[in-house]
């Protein structure tokens, strides 16, 4: 008895001393992605710092570990994407004194951001993964995607709202997963993990007025002033284009796009000239109206795209229009738009069509090749100029189309 009661105290003790050490390297394990994530987001950090977009604490420590709120992330994509308009909130726990109550205004004016509530925003509650990337997929104005998320080992624990846009951020190489191959949805984004999304659409900033080449590019472009002349320039990713200022505008010259081109709605009322620009992906134009000189606030003139969205968040009118030599095989146009085609035939745009939703209205003047109405109760008018197809599709029913006189269509179907 004796014998099995030492035998049995050398048991429990050797069990006690392997757990311990089980509990140990357990320990180890799980610090060693914390370790690994702060190396991998430090220069991130670091960049996000330099260009203005994100702050450190009392201590200048940008914890990059640490949650990054409701508050916090409103602001740093305000400042990413050049937005200012403020135009009121009904959120009662943002006070007017609060370092974020203009950002958290700018956010829900732009129309990207909505409350926890009809009168509640949580400013310091933290921002989800999947909340994060839905966020940036709809300020870039993409489609979300059809089907089963396939991207991560977790695709199925995504929530349904946000499954199409985490799915086309992905798709797009704006979010990654975890080693593990999971995407972690509902877990809190962290302040580095932040700055690696936002970094991975902003890419290199252009701030100084004046003309800029900068050669060749690998990665993103983001003009954020106004007055800037871009030239010369190969970028290998995607451009977005931010012109906060008004009065005068931005020029993309003689610039090769391996990606996607984006005039995003901080243009407002600014005017963005692009010439002598071939984009192989898209061209994303969310910048405003008329201009306040009463020019169309996007001019693209010699540019080649295989396809051109226009498109925002707030349904706001975009006036663009194309002339020169340059060919756009096909533009899909989801927000109120007036679009003028000065091109000969063979060139411009090859097929415009109304695709959005409800009630749009399309404005189109020049030499229009091709028009498809696929939108519900929409006004589609030929204001001047010669159009060479028009098809109202069966899906636009209650819509409308007014040929205003002195205009011409050659086929309406």
């Amino acid at each position: 008895m004796k014998r099995w009661k030492e035998f049995r105290f050398e048991y429990l003790r050797t069990a006690a001393v392997f757990l311990l050490l089980c509990a140990m390297a357990c320990t180890l394990i799980w610090a060693l992605p914390a370790q690994v994530h702060a190396d991998y987001t430090e220069p991130y950090m670091k960049k996000m710092e330099e260009l203005g977009l994100l702050q450190g604490d009392a201590d200048g420590d940008l914890r990059p570990g640490d949650p990054i709120t409701r508050a916090e992330f409103v602001t740093i994509i305000n400042r990413a994407f050049g937005y200012r308009s403020a135009g009121g909130h009904p959120f009662r726990d943002v006070p007017g004194t609060a370092w974020y109550a203009e950002d958290v205004d700018i956010g829900y004016t732009e129309g990207y951001i909505t409350g926890t509530s009809p009168t509640a925003f949580s400013p310091n509650l933290s921002i989800t993964r999947e909340e994060a990337a839905f966020i940036l997929a709809k300020n870039l104005m993409m489609e979300p995607a059809v089907g089963e998320n396939t991207s991560f080992a977790d695709g199925r624990s995504i929530s349904t709202w946000s499954r199409g846009m985490v799915s086309a951020a992905a798709e797009n190489n704006l979010i990654s997963g975890y080693p593990d191959g999971t995407f972690r949805p509902q877990k809190s984004i962290t302040r580095g993990e932040a700055a690696v999304i936002l970094l991975n659409a902003v890419g290199t900033p252009v701030s100084r007025p004046g003309t800029t080449t900068l050669g060749d590019v690998w990665g993103n472009v983001t003009i954020t002033s106004s007055g800037v002349t871009l030239k010369d320039t190969v970028v290998a990713g995607n451009l977005y284009v931010n012109v906060l200022i008004t009065a005068s505008g931005a020029t993309l010259k003689n610039t090769t796009i391996a990606g996607n081109l984006y005039v995003t709605a901080g243009v407002d009322l600014g005017n963005v000239l692009l010439e002598n620009v071939t984009v192989l992906g898209e061209i994303v134009l969310s910048g405003g109206g008329v201009s306040e000189a009463g020019e169309d606030s996007v001019i693209l003139r010699n540019v080649d795209a295989p396809k051109l969205v226009v498109d925002n968040i707030k349904n706001q009118q975009v006036s663009l229009r194309v002339e020169g030599d340059g060919l756009i095989q096909q533009a899909s146009v989801r927000t109120d738009a007036f679009l003028a085609d000065n091109t000969p035939a063979g060139h411009g745009i090859g097929e415009i069509e109304l695709n959005g939703e409800n009630g749009l209205e399309l404005k189109l003047a020049g030499n229009i090749k091709n028009v498809v109405n696929r939108t519900p109760e929409s006004a589609l008018s030929i204001s001047s100029g010669r159009v060479d197809t028009i098809t109202v599709d069966e899906k636009a029913v209650d819509s409308t189309l007014e040929i205003s006189s002195g205009a011409e269509a050659d086929h309406v179907n």
